[in-house]
């Protein structure tokens, strides 16, 4: 059988650990540059916070080009958890992560606008607030970014800070326009 197939097989249906590391390894060393597969082991939930953690890092210093995808993937993953508080919290990491890796890529912002709880009012909705005010400036569409923030302040039904965000917003998409022209 051939062995990348095998490999992806026991990423996508193994549920034992041992076997999902000793896959690892073996992918590693052959060096598969397939971020699928990688994809479908970072995604097994089998795997504790601490395992995808682990995988995810080793496989971004090994496969560098990767990183922000596999940032965003990870992030998505923890995400897809918001049962519990650690994982949202890991989330906003490589949420935030991929930002830094990428500041000029909107899709980092939005998603860790979708972050927010609406249901209560934590610091950990400020900490992503503060982390997207602070490094919008970076951003090539700075728009959708606006518009997020001001939809943002419309569910707090902060009209003075929605209308802020949707005025740089309209700005924002009007100067993106002309460059494109």
């Amino acid at each position: 059988m051939d062995l990348k197939k095998e490999i992806e097989r026991i990423f996508l249906y193994s549920s034992d650990n041992n076997e999902l590391f000793d896959a690892f390894a073996e992918s590693i060393k052959y060096n598969f540059e397939s971020i699928d597969i990688y994809k479908a082991l970072i995604a097994n939930q089998a795997l504790s916070v601490d395992e995808i953690k682990m995988y995810t890092e080793k496989l971004i210093t090994t496969f560098p080009r990767f990183g922000y995808d596999l940032l965003m993937w990870t992030a998505n993953i923890f995400e897809n958890f918001q049962k519990e508080q650690i994982r949202m919290e890991e989330s906003f990491n490589y949420y935030s992560r991929a930002l830094d890796s990428k500041p000029d890529v909107f899709i980092p912002y939005l998603s860790l606008l979708k972050l927010i709880n609406y249901d209560f009012d934590t610091s950990f909705n400020q900490d992503i607030i503060n982390k997207v005010l602070s490094s919008v400036h970076n951003v090539e569409s700075k728009s959708k970014v606006y518009f997020g923030l001001a939809n943002h302040y419309k569910r707090l039904k902060d009209s003075q800070l929605e209308a802020k965000y949707l005025s740089l917003g309209i700005k924002a998409a009007e100067e993106e326009r002309r460059k494109k022209s």
